[in-house]
């Protein structure tokens, strides 16, 4: 049950690959003996030492509300200030003295205990994009002048509908034209 995380791994690998042999009804012998070989190998392999517990493996950072970008796949250095403190703010009594926070230009989270051993967060998770966020420019323009109102409205309503019913008595007596024209051709 002690052993070193590896170890483990390969052992419990090597049960899975045993037991897939013992399943198949139509393994060879040879098959069965390199199975029960390397089950023997990673079993004795197993040192029996505690593995000791780092602090990612006792913290469970909590992930905070996402912060809205401009682009979540390149954060200004402002962006990633602002969802640094919101992990650190969420995890203020979690993580122990010492932990450091860096936030990746998608958005990412790396934390790093004191103890050397790291945690991430996906920054699908941390940030979102804006709705309709305007593009930054790549060099800051001159501010533009206030338009002015335009100081003539577009003509709409009743001379429009005007012409409508006009167009649509006109296409019914061409219709009725036409309808009648048939009937004296057919005569």
């Amino acid at each position: 049950k002690n052993a070193d995380q590896d170890k483990k791994d390969a052992y419990d690998k090597a049960i899975e690959d045993a037991k897939k042999v013992l399943e198949n009804k139509d393994a060879t012998q040879e098959e069965v003996d390199k199975a029960k070989d390397a089950l023997k190998a990673a079993e004795e392999a197993l040192n029996g030492k505690a593995t000791q517990e780092v602090d990612a493996d006792k913290v469970d950072p909590a992930v905070p509300g996402k912060t809205k970008v401009e682009d979540p796949s390149n954060l200004t250095k402002d962006e990633k200030e602002k969802v640094k403190e919101a992990v650190e703010k969420a995890n203020k009594d979690k993580f122990p003295q010492g932990t450091k926070v860096e936030i990746g230009n998608d958005g990412s989270a790396t934390i790093t205990y004191p103890d050397g051993s790291k945690d991430t967060i996906k920054g699908s998770d941390l940030v979102e994009k804006i709705a309709d966020a305007p593009t930054r420019p790549s060099k800051p323009s001159k501010p533009s002048k206030q338009d002015k109102p335009a100081k003539n409205l577009p003509k709409a309503g009743i001379e429009s509908e005007a012409m409508m019913m006009a167009a649509a008595a006109l296409s019914t007596l061409g219709g009725l034209y036409v309808s009648k024209k048939k009937k004296e051709d057919e005569r």
